[in-house]
């Protein structure tokens, strides 16, 4: 029964993400498309048919471009200032932020225990070999039970994401495009609550770290034939999405990185500079 449901086969059709030759591109993109939609996660109060719109490529990408849209007739007429200013934007800016900072909070109380149980309760019972096969959650019970309605609700949530990126001027704020993760920070600074320097790059470290680890763990679900296991990997979508995930952290590491050395770095480098230079000066004024 898992067979038919995941669309997984066998034998020289099983798509198998350590060799890709050119002859199986086609048949990858039709399984792709082809692939049944998942069914709807449970504790989910949605239609069948609702879900399955929400699924379609095309609402994503017509969202996309209509954002887009947004920024690019927002920057002409703003001419590099954001002129939306009163109390009532800055209480839409507060409620979005704290929306996203509770939301953020639920989910990874809802999947972080879960997620590291599951994975201990693997080891516990038949040592690595039960580690890997909760770690690939071969049985989909993870999935079903908890990751499912989790990964969903993320997903819907980037929708409501968009409508933050339209608060920040395109120009001017490309680092805080980067951090909109850092929503806590961002309702504190809409109500002028100052936030020391030394939170704010301990925030950019972790998710610095939480990119690293995360894509880490994503790519070692390639390695799953290495550990003598079933395949983590079993369709050509699960695959796109690993490679896909994995290949979108990249740069949003190295971005994270550049913001952290010209934000961070090079201030302490100019202090510690001006300090010398200060220590010199007054030096030569004493002699």
């Amino acid at each position: 029964m898992e067979q038919i449901r995941y669309n997984i086969s066998s034998g020289d059709d099983l798509f198998s993400p350590y060799r890709v030759p050119s002859k199986y591109i086609d048949k990858v993109l039709s399984d792709i498309i082809n692939h049944p939609y998942p069914p709807v996660p449970s504790n989910i109060p949605i239609s069948r048919k609702l879900f399955e719109f929400t699924m379609r490529p095309e609402l994503p990408f017509t969202i996309v471009c209509g954002y887009l849209a947004v920024i690019a007739i927002l920057n002409k007429r703003q001419d590099g200032k954001n002129r939306m200013k009163g109390p009532w934007w800055k209480a839409v800016l507060l409620l979005h932020n704290v929306i996203l900072a509770v939301y953020s909070g639920w989910t990874f109380l809802g999947t972080g225990p879960a997620t590291i149980n599951y994975f201990l309760r693997g080891y516990q019972t038949a040592g690595v070999p039960g580690l890997v096969h909760n770690f690939c959650d071969s049985s989909m019970t993870l999935w079903d039970e908890v990751m499912a309605r989790y990964t969903y609700m993320f997903y819907l949530s980037k929708f409501w994401e968009i409508l933050g990126y339209v608060d920040f001027d395109w120009e001017r704020q490309k680092s805080n495009l980067v951090h909109t993760i850092m929503y806590t920070y961002y309702a504190l600074s809409v109500v002028h609550i100052p936030v020391p320097g030394v939170l704010k790059r301990s925030l950019t470290k972790i998710q610095i770290a939480q990119f690293l680890i995360g894509g880490s763990l994503g790519a070692l679900t390639l390695l799953g034939q290495g550990f003598k296991e079933e395949l983590c990997l079993h369709t050509p979508g699960q695959m796109v999405t690993v490679v896909g995930g994995v290949g979108y952290l990249i740069p949003l590491t190295g971005l994270f990185v550049s913001f952290y050395i010209k934000s961070y770095r090079r201030k302490i480098s100019q202090k510690s500079r001006l300090a010398i230079s200060t220590e010199k000066d007054t030096s030569i004024e004493k002699h």
